[in-house]
C-alpha cells in the first residue's frame, strides 16, 4: 500500500509513501497533481452536514400584516418540507407556502399572516425553527404615525403631487402674504414713524 490512515479524533490522520509530489507541479504533471491531492482531501475531509436554517425578512411583525419567513438549505438541491407556524399558546397550527428565490436556488421564502400577538414558531423536518415576536395592531403609535407620514411623503413625491396648505395656512380662501414681506412692512412703517418723529423735533 502506498498510503494509510488512521481515524483521529473526528479526522483522519494519513501518511502516504509517495513523496516530492510538488515537483510535479513544476514540471508538466500538473493534471496529476491537482488530481492527486484533490482524491486524498476528498477522502480525509470529514463530510460536511448542512442544515436548513430559518431567519425573518420582516423588520417589524405585526398582527394582519404580511412576515416574510426564509428558508436557506445551504445548498441548491434541499428542497424544505411544509413549513407550519404556531403561535404560543394556540394549538391550530399555519402551514406556509414556500416559493424557492431564482437567484439563490438554495433559498426558499414565505409570506405568513399572523392572527394574535405573541410569540411564534416556525418549524420544518428539514432546518431548525425560529422562534420570533408578533406586536399587536395597536403597539407602538408613534412608530406608525410616522410610517404613515413616511408613506404618504412617498406617494406625493412619486406623483408629482404639491402638499395641501393647512386650513391655519389658507386663509379662509384668500392669499396667505409671505413672513418675509410682513417683516418688510414692520421695518419701513417703523422707519417712516421714527423719521416722522425726528422732524417733528426739530421743527
Amino acid at each position: 500500500a502506498l498510503a494509510a490512515a488512521v481515524r483521529r479524533g473526528r479526522g483522519w490522520v494519513a501518511l502516504s509513501l509517495v513523496t516530492d509530489t510538488w515537483r510535479w507541479r513544476l514540471g508538466e504533471r500538473s493534471a496529476a497533481f491537482a488530481e492527486y491531492w484533490s482524491w486524498w482531501l476528498k477522502e480525509l475531509a470529514p463530510a460536511e452536514t448542512v442544515k436548513g436554517r430559518w431567519s425573518m425578512a420582516t423588520e417589524w411583525p405585526r398582527v394582519d400584516h404580511a412576515l416574510r419567513l426564509r428558508w436557506t438549505s445551504g445548498k441548491a438541491e434541499g428542497v424544505p418540507a411544509p413549513a407550519t407556524v404556531k403561535a404560543e399558546g394556540d394549538a391550530t397550527e399555519s402551514r406556509v407556502a414556500l416559493a424557492q428565490d431564482r437567484l439563490e436556488p438554495a433559498r426558499w421564502a414565505g409570506d405568513f399572516w399572523p392572527r394574535r400577538a405573541g410569540w411564534h414558531r416556525v418549524v420544518s423536518e428539514a432546518g431548525d425553527g425560529l422562534d420570533f415576536w408578533v406586536d399587536a395592531v395597536e403597539a407602538w403609535p408613534g412608530v406608525r404615525a410616522q410610517m404613515k407620514r413616511d408613506a404618504t411623503a412617498l406617494v406625493a413625491a412619486e406623483s408629482g403631487l404639491r402638499p395641501v396648505a393647512r386650513a391655519d395656512e389658507r386663509g379662509n380662501g384668500r392669499a396667505v402674504m409671505p413672513e418675509w414681506l410682513w417683516v418688510a412692512v414692520f421695518v419701513g412703517s417703523a422707519g417712516y414713524l421714527w423719521s416722522e418723529g425726528r422732524e417733528r423735533r426739530r421743527s
